[in-house]
């Protein structure tokens, strides 16, 4: 299965977009959040993560 993680910085950037060409590309489970990059505490990257190491290695 292919697993996507969609990511904007600011309200300025549309978020649309990258889920819609995820799925495009053949992923089944997509991941999106808006944070910034710099943050260390994007729970939706963590929780992409984890799905694709079972038993949370990264949580």
């Amino acid at each position: 299965m292919r697993i996507g993680h969609a990511r904007v910085s600011t309200g300025g950037q549309r978020l649309e977009r990258q889920p819609d060409a995820l799925r495009a590309a053949g992923c089944r489970r997509i991941f999106a959040e808006m944070q910034s990059g710099r943050d260390t505490d994007r729970l939706e990257l963590v929780a992409c993560l984890d799905f694709t190491h079972p038993g949370g290695r990264y949580g």
